[in-house]
């Protein structure tokens, strides 16, 4: 169901863009850290500007608009995002042997041209969700800055992005820019708290403050670092012997590539940053171990795995041998300790 009600972090920012509802921008690019609810923003922003029965300068979330934008029914609103972002506004089920695309396609924008040149059918607003912009190719990116260049009458454009790179600078220059900012963290906690996760301050830390990544890492794990890391991490701060084949077959159904690699990403991180006289930034509760790790590396050989491991997640989408890749990290981990 799409959201039409903003996050409690939210509210003050969103009140201080709509109080002039009537007489809004006709393009919007909104920004910031990936987690943070940037999706929910766009759509309770546009169920703002769309309701029938406004509640204290914000949706009422009962309306019939309203009740039409939670169930993706609403005929004045449309969403462009790539196919492997489909779940957000719908509940099929999509084939997981198919890999769908990450890109926002010339003909999704084109097919959104007729919609855009009729008369709003409800409302007396259309609006257009873009979701991720940074998804758009050059051919896309050109087709879209055409419509927001020539924007119907009546038409409201909501570009989401995780970052400005990549986006054409006439994109950027033609919008009313939103910058979402790290939530305040006792805000996001408090949230977390309320939806029932279990070690929020750890989870929190683990993704750096997004409390929508932290609340959906937390249903898919019981702890942002696996036991068996923990314990790998221990044995190599103890200067002990890594077992590293019974390892990775006790633990092979478990490990996901992509994890695997943002797990290490951020323990060479904050590696770093113990290093450099700083308290970690994502493993908060493994202070101690790193410490001792410290002893045994130096920031060179830090940065170059830290490096070497951006470098593998380009690779970590493709279909390679699991246990050889998984293999590579963990050898990788352990000569940078001898």
């Amino acid at each position: 169901m799409i959201s039409c009600s903003f996050f409690p972090w939210q509210f003050d920012l969103a009140a201080q863009w709509l109080k002039n509802i009537d007489r809004i921008h006709h393009a919007w690019l909104i920004n910031g850290l990936n987690g943070i609810g940037k999706f929910e923003f766009s759509t309770s922003f546009a169920a703002t500007i769309l309701c029938e029965n406004l509640t204290n300068n914000f949706a009422c979330c009962h309306c019939v608009s309203c009740n039409l934008i939670k169930n993706n029914n609403h005929p004045d609103i449309k969403f462009l995002l790539p196919d492997a972002l489909s779940g957000l506004i719908t509940e099929d089920c999509n084939d997981n042997s198919i890999q769908l695309s990450n890109e926002i396609r010339i003909d999704q924008i084109r097919d959104i041209i007729p919609w855009i040149n009729i008369t709003p059918y409800r409302n007396n607003k259309k609006i257009i969700i873009i979701y991720k912009t940074n998804n758009l190719n050059i051919v896309s990116s050109n087709a879209l800055l055409k419509i927001i260049e020539e924007p119907p009458p009546n038409v409201i454009i909501i570009i989401v992005a995780d970052y400005l790179e990549g986006i054409l600078p006439t994109i950027i220059s033609r919008c009313q820019r939103i910058y979402l900012p790290i939530p305040n963290n006792n805000i996001s906690l408090d949230w977390l708290n309320k939806n029932n996760v279990n070690n929020s301050k750890e989870w929190l830390s683990f993704t750096g403050g997004a409390p929508i990544n932290a609340f959906y890492y937390s249903k898919k794990r019981d702890n942002p670092c696996h036991i068996w890391i923990k314990n790998l991490l221990d044995m190599l701060s103890n200067d002990i012997k890594v077992p590293i084949y019974s390892i990775l077959e006790d633990n092979y159904d478990t490990i996901i590539i992509p994890e695997l690699i943002e797990i290490f990403q951020k323990i060479f991180f904050d590696l770093i940053m113990i290093i450099y006289g700083f308290s970690p930034k994502y493993f908060i509760n493994l202070e101690n171990i790193f410490k001792k790790l410290s002893c045994r590396t130096n920031k060179e050989i830090c940065i170059n795995i830290f490096i070497w491991l951006n470098n593998k997640s380009l690779l970590s989408n493709y279909k390679l041998n699991k246990k050889v890749f998984a293999n590579n990290i963990l050898q990788k981990t352990i000569e940078s300790f001898k």
